[in-house]
């Protein structure tokens, strides 16, 4: 499954889809993990909150006659917002998926998963195949001799060493300067002394 859809399943299915993108897939990057981490601390919190209202407002009920129905109310819109926040942040696959104030709370709760999860690889690159028969393309292909079998312009392993460090290291061959270039200089002096 796409690293989108590992996201979208966890926000969606609240705290169960954290825990099947958690544990039921293996090629999980850091963003899947927070991600699934985060949907659980949300989904959690909501129904933790939830369940305290509801008694808080029980009790109430019974000793005032006042009810906190409009709190779980509250409770639940923040819920559906910090849901959509975390989707948005899923399908537009933004570098930091830390949502306002759960992020921080999600990385106290959940820092040891989180660390222990590798970072997204990169994309592993892909070889071209022709259609006709299934073969690489532009791969260097070995000439062999057809009467020896054996490969036809490879390369020695003396030739790929390179230079031998034991070596004394060559001087520059000294060109030898032609008899007839002194002759030159000595015309120059000659046409020096011409007068105009």
């Amino acid at each position: 499954m796409s690293s989108k859809g590992k996201g979208v399943l966890s926000y969606l299915l609240g705290w169960v889809g954290g825990l099947i993108t958690l544990f039921a897939f293996k090629d999980n990057n850091r963003k899947d993990v927070f991600h699934a981490c985060q949907a659980i601390t949300i989904s959690v919190a909501q129904l933790a909150a939830t369940i305290v209202i509801a008694v808080i407002s029980a009790v109430l009920a019974t000793v005032t006659g006042v009810s906190l129905g409009f709190v779980g109310w509250i409770i639940d819109i923040l819920y559906c917002i910090l849901v959509i926040l975390g989707l948005v942040k899923v399908l537009n696959d933004e570098a930091d998926p830390k949502l306002p104030v759960v992020g921080d709370i999600t990385e106290k709760i959940f820092e040891k998963k989180i660390n222990e999860t590798p970072e997204a690889a990169p994309a592993a690159p892909t070889a071209n195949f022709d259609p006709n028969t299934g073969q690489p393309i532009n791969q260097p292909q070995a000439n062999f001799d057809p009467n020896t079998g054996q490969p036809i312009n490879q390369p020695t392993p003396e030739s790929n060493m390179g230079p031998d460090p034991d070596a004394a290291p060559e001087e520059p061959a000294q060109e030898e300067a032609p008899a007839d270039a002194a002759e030159p200089a000595e015309e120059l002096k000659d046409d020096s002394d011409q007068t105009i």
